[in-house]
């Protein structure tokens, strides 16, 4: 990662600031937005958004199961993010079931790899568990994993049902591993309610993904499991929304991309007020897409289609440092272009992680010594 940039004011460029758009000015001091007489770089022709922050990004759990060794997974996930402008992301590991050891090994060595990385990175990237609900008998081996590495998020997913339906197709040791975890069907609720004790004495946050009826959002509710994350359908969202819970939706289902069926449901949970934020579901560029689709059909403006990416995400994870442009809080921002609408650069916490040949070029006219991670 390069260091901080020297002190500069970002000037000529709308900027979103306090739910507005304005030509203003942004000053960039030691990592932090701020104020003073500083060196100048013009912007014009330019937005200045805060940097978005994406709570389910980049899945790590196929490429390492592969044999791709997990630095080179994150160094991977970390330059996609920082060229599409988002400077907080979670990246998810998916914890299996009981039988499947496997991916606990995954997890942990690539949260040790996410540390070790850490002080290399161009974004603030951090590690989400997606837990299948089924993984009774691994319960001790996660909450190790747990008090060794905290990670972002965490999400309970139930998994086993759907893949039950193609359990023809599968190889002979998944079946196996399948057939142990419905064995322990009945210690499932004891086991969550043990693994969401440990969640709120850690003070992590968590929910479940992909949530296929109210019902099923209401007993995740109970427990304590707040996020409901891309939820199947709407009934879901809807009771999510009645008591409070924050709604993740995929930015790529609301651009009519998402793999799974129904592919306009988030759109139609979105427009009926049943989402506070986008995801990337693991496209990154899919992100400003969504914000983007969303204020050039009018169906929201560029102000509150930004908030979904940017400020109620960090809201949701209780990142107060960041997601607006506010002098004191941390100077991560993404420019674009004013016509094309392309991510021209970002710059997190303070420094130039991503940046167009054009506007490097404006950077180091007034900074030549800068440092500087251009693309």
């Amino acid at each position: 990662m390069p260091a901080y940039l020297p002190d500069l004011c970002l000037t000529g460029a709308q900027v979103l600031r306090d739910g507005v758009m304005t030509c203003d000015t942004v000053g960039v001091s030691a990592g932090r937005l701020a104020e003073g007489r500083f060196t100048q770089v013009d912007l014009r022709g330019h937005l200045i958004l805060p940097g978005m922050v994406d709570l389910h990004g980049c899945r790590l759990e196929a490429p390492l199961a592969r044999g791709l060794p997990a630095e080179t997974a994150i160094l991977r996930a970390d330059t996609a993010a920082a060229a599409a402008g988002v400077t907080t992301g979670c990246v998810t590991l998916r914890w299996g079931w009981t039988g499947e050891t496997e991916f606990a090994d995954i997890c942990r060595t690539a949260l040790r790899a996410l540390d070790g990385l850490a002080p290399l990175l161009r974004c603030d990237l951090r590690g989400q568990l997606v837990v299948e609900t089924h993984s009774v008998d691994q319960q001790s081996s996660l909450l190790a994993l747990l008090d060794e590495r905290p990670v972002a998020s965490l999400l309970f997913r139930d998994g086993l049902e759907a893949a039950q339906r193609n359990r023809a197709a599968m190889p002979g040791p998944v079946r196996i591993a399948m057939d142990r975890a419905l064995a322990q069907r009945g210690e499932v609720p004891r086991h969550l309610c043990v693994l969401a004790d440990a969640l709120d004495r850690k003070g992590i946050p968590y929910g479940s993904l992909g949530d296929a009826d109210g019902e099923t959002r209401d007993y995740y509710t109970q427990i304590g499991a707040k996020l409901c994350a891309l939820p199947a359908r709407r009934a879901a969202a809807a009771l999510a929304r009645a008591v409070g819970d924050p709604i993740l939706l995929s930015a790529p289902e609301v651009l009519g991309k998402g793999a799974r069926p129904c592919p306009m449901a988030a759109r139609d949970m979105l427009a009926g007020g049943l989402g506070d934020a986008l995801v990337s579901d693991g496209r990154y560029p899919a992100l400003i897409e969504a914000a983007l689709t969303l204020a050039e059909e009018g169906r929201l403006g560029l102000p509150a289609a930004w908030w979904l990416v940017s400020s109620r995400p960090a809201e949701i994870l209780g990142l107060r440092d960041r997601g607006r442009i506010a002098n004191g809080l941390r100077a991560d921002l993404v420019i674009l272009n004013s016509d094309r609408k392309t991510v021209e650069a970002t710059i997190c916490d303070g420094r130039l992680v991503h940046a167009s040949p054009a506007i490097a070029a404006r950077f180091y006219d007034v900074a030549p010594d800068l440092p500087l991670a251009a693309e």
